[in-house]
């Protein structure tokens, strides 16, 4: 699976690029260049420390795996600070006929975001914390940040949809496909997220569920960048949203 994972990012890089996607979604071309990037990297480390885990148990700072479970941190923090950028990337594109409709979500959208990422970080456990357990905090901080974030998409998801119409917005749209894709993920990342309380290893069911769903949204997002997109009609006047 780590390995179609790689191969699925290297196709849907080729084609974002190719069609210049990234021009209009220069988030979405960060965010697939850093996974581009990472998948290789995690899935080396992922490898090697398997082959390592009674240095792992004697040493567990310095290791194989302690690499592995920074650096997938590391990307997955990473990853949650773009994936909001793409939301706004999403609402740019979707409102695009609308200036001033579109400025004014882009504002809330950044409140709403920043008040729910406070509320999720501000009811994090950090009692009984030392210097020594520092590293066992960030997991729980990255799994509320992307919760935060998860649950400011899936509302965007669900504006999109009932608006489709009034916004003149096609379901071959590249931003609702990446409203899509990025939707199944935050569904997954919402289900990993209430199991944090609980130890899991890396032959976790929920681990391979995970990992389906990500190979699942790049395979949507690469039907989407191969696919001939529909021009949207153009809108003049932000007026014609009330009247549909």
């Amino acid at each position: 699976m780590c390995v179609a994972e790689f191969l699925l990012w290297a196709v849907l890089a080729f084609l974002f690029w190719k069609k210049g996607f990234h021009r209009s979604f220069p988030a979405m071309g960060y965010y697939l260049a850093l996974n581009l990037a990472a998948s290789p990297v995690l899935g080396v480390l992922l490898f090697t420390q398997s082959t390592q885990l009674s240095i792992s148990i004697t040493n567990p700072y310095f290791s194989h795996y302690a690499f592995y479970v920074y650096t997938f941190w590391a990307v997955y923090i990473a990853n949650s600070v773009l994936f909001f950028f793409v939301c706004i990337e999403i609402i740019r594109s979707a409102l695009s006929g609308f200036s001033e409709l579109k400025k004014s979500a882009v504002v809330t959208f950044r409140w709403v975001a920043l008040l729910s990422a406070i509320v999720s970080l501000s009811t994090a456990n950090f009692e009984h914390r030392n210097l020594i357990s520092i590293p066992m905090i960030i997991p729980e901080v990255a799994y509320r940040l992307m919760r935060s974030v998860s649950i400011v998409e899936l509302c965007l998801l669900a504006f999109l949809c009932l608006s489709m119409k009034a916004l003149h917005l096609s379901v071959r749209d590249m931003s609702f496909g990446i409203a899509v894709g990025f939707a199944l993920m935050s569904s997954s990342d919402l289900l990993i997220s209430s199991f944090i309380s609980r130890k899991t290893s890396l032959i976790d069911p929920i681990q391979f569920v995970k990992e389906g769903v990500l190979l699942s949204a790049l395979g949507i997002w690469i039907a989407y960048s191969a696919l001939p997109m529909r021009a949207r009609n153009p809108m003049e006047r932000a007026g014609d949203l009330i009247c549909s």
